[in-house]
């Protein structure tokens, strides 16, 4: 606020005042001027108005309802320009808001106020999407892990299994060669014992056939004289 623009608030006060009281207030000894509140408590400065700031958590509608309030006590007379009460309301906000709602270049202090309402919200759903965004980032970094791992074990998977069929294929020709080893060993045994037991057979019944030819001399000599034949 510059030096002109306090002398216009301080000569708006004190017609609000006169009006109000029907004389002149007097200044106090520091020179401000002493309105009253809502409440009937005295104010030691109308220029609060100027310097109410909002908090930072504070949302635009309590600003702006504190800012009315105050705005009430020293505009009796509905002096103060326009462009003045939003250039005070535009102070007062937050300055990554502020700027925003300077450029819609309100007319009055409505506007302003409703600027400022979607400026905030703005920066609410800006905040969410800000916040959604950096989880689908974060989601989207464990799947790619996720992706990773099923791709290592899906690896790690295929190995085993080509291992596998390996001992597969190494144990099946090994059980071929134990069996055709078997059955060659097998087959070995059973012509021993086959021969062994023809020869069993043939002295077996050459020893009957000679007991036979015994009790029968006439048949023993008849096989004596057949055999010298063949020899």
């Amino acid at each position: 606020m510059n030096t002109e623009q306090f002398q216009q608030f301080i000569e708006m006060m004190t017609r609000s005042l006169e009006s109000q009281n029907g004389s002149m207030a007097a200044p106090k000894e520091n020179n401000h001027v002493k309105v009253k509140d809502f409440d009937g408590m005295d104010e030691e400065d109308p220029l609060k108005l100027n310097s109410l700031k909002q908090q930072e958590y504070e949302k635009v509608d309590i600003y702006a309802a504190k800012f009315k309030r105050l705005l009430s006590q020293v505009n009796l007379d509905k002096g103060l320009l326009d462009r003045f009460i939003v250039k005070m309301f535009l102070n007062g906000l937050k300055k990554n808001n502020a700027t925003f709602v300077a450029i819609a270049a309100s007319k009055d202090l409505n506007e302003a106020i409703s600027a400022a309402r979607r400026v905030e919200a703005s920066n609410y759903y800006g905040q969410h999407q800000l916040k959604a965004r950096k989880s689908q980032q974060k989601l989207g970094s464990e799947l790619s892990d996720l992706r990773e791992r099923i791709d290592d074990i899906a690896l790690n998977y295929a190995t085993l299994t080509d291992k596998f069929k390996n001992i597969k294929e190494r144990t099946k020709s090994l059980n071929s060669y134990e069996e055709e080893e078997y059955n060659s060993e097998r087959s070995n045994t059973f012509d021993k014992f086959d021969y062994e037991e023809d020869e069993e057979l043939d002295e077996v019944e050459s020893c009957i056939l000679e007991e036979y030819l015994e009790e029968n001399p006439a048949l023993f000599y008849e096989h004596k004289r057949g055999t010298h034949r063949r020899s």
